[in-house]
């Protein structure tokens, strides 16, 4: 198991942390898969992530390990964008900040502003539909506190 938290609002260089997941955290989770695989773990399909934040308790699985196997190779790649090689995970860092984060600043400026809760789950169906369009092979999952039971259970969101 992989903890991490993003809990506070902003990180120790004071930079704006976000309320879910980023593409960071889909990286090292893709990372956390090939260390098992190369230590031939016999749980590594059975590993988990999980976000703290202050929105939720969030957590990738390995959905399909082929796809995540492959995600992660291609992390590595170069590509040659205006004359300039760039590696592919770079590539998805600028579009997370431009297809999440901006678009978060976006919609709560055209709002009018956010409160906290709308900005979050804002957060959320943007880092969505972020990760839908990486078919990365992880499954992510929101925890929500069940009463009946005293724990908390998994719900899926993609």
């Amino acid at each position: 198991m992989r903890v991490h938290l993003h809990h506070d609002n902003t990180n120790s260089d004071g930079e704006a942390i976000a309320p879910v997941p980023s593409a960071e955290d889909v990286f090292g989770m893709s990372e956390f898969f090939r260390k098992k695989g190369e230590l031939n773990a016999s749980d590594s399909l059975d590993i988990v992530s999980i976000i703290v934040s202050r929105r939720d308790l969030y957590a990738f699985k390995i959905r399909d390990a082929v796809k995540v196997a492959k995600f992660r190779q291609d992390l590595a790649r170069i590509f040659i964008i205006d004359g300039t090689p760039k590696k592919f995970g770079d590539i998805l860092k600028e579009a997370y900040n431009k297809d999440v984060a901006k678009k978060v600043i976006d919609y709560c400026q055209s709002q009018g502003g956010c409160s906290p809760e709308l900005e979050e789950a804002v957060w959320e169906a943007y880092f969505l539909e972020f990760l839908r369009k990486l078919d990365c092979g992880l499954g992510f999952f929101r925890a929500f506190y069940n009463p009946q039971n005293d724990s908390y259970d998994w719900e899926p969101l993609n």
